[in-house]
């Protein structure tokens, strides 16, 4: 009988004004179990409303705490907040998934006070309701912040392979 191909751990990082946090998680008989967790204080100026403002520090005090978990896993979870981050519930008329990506750009316009080349957008179709309408989650967050992430995250030797917003 073939076996089960192991599903690598995954790395969850939550870096926040005060603190970044580390848990490692992997698949057990169970369901999911956290193999290492690490929490360490930041200084005051290192986040600041959201945003990294001293990668190196970060990324300094993420590679310690890799190492003091062992963990040797290097895919990470993380997301990002604030004011470079836009989510957005809209309603628009019923239509297809593939109407829905052609017509995304124009309507996500109306609602997203970046320009368009500025962002990573993304969304998700919620519900599509009896009256012919749906409702979307739209997402949107400025290309130099996910940048400025992936960029702490690659000094400290980690490969972000989801980016989430905080809330969701």
């Amino acid at each position: 009988m073939p076996r089960k191909a192991k599903s690598k751990p995954l790395l969850g990082l939550d870096v926040g004004s005060s603190a970044v946090k580390l848990v490692e998680v992997r698949r057990a008989k169970q369901g999911l179990e956290a193999s290492a967790i690490d929490l360490r204080a930041l200084s005051p100026d290192v986040v600041v409303d959201g945003a990294i403002v001293d990668n190196l520090a970060l990324a300094s005090s993420v590679a310690q705490m890799l190492k003091d978990s062992r963990v040797h896993n290097r895919s990470v979870a993380t997301a990002v907040s604030g004011n470079s981050v836009i989510v957005k519930q809209i309603s628009m008329p019923a239509m297809t998934e593939e109407e829905l990506a052609e017509t995304i750009e124009t309507e996500a316009a109306q609602h997203i006070p970046f320009e368009r080349s500025d962002v990573h957008m993304d969304y998700q179709i919620l519900d599509i309701k009896d009256s012919g309408a749906m409702d979307i989650l739209l997402v949107a967050v400025k290309k130099d912040k996910v940048g400025n992430y992936t960029n702490a995250l690659s000094m400290a030797g980690l490969s972000a392979v989801v980016m989430d917003h905080d809330t969701l």
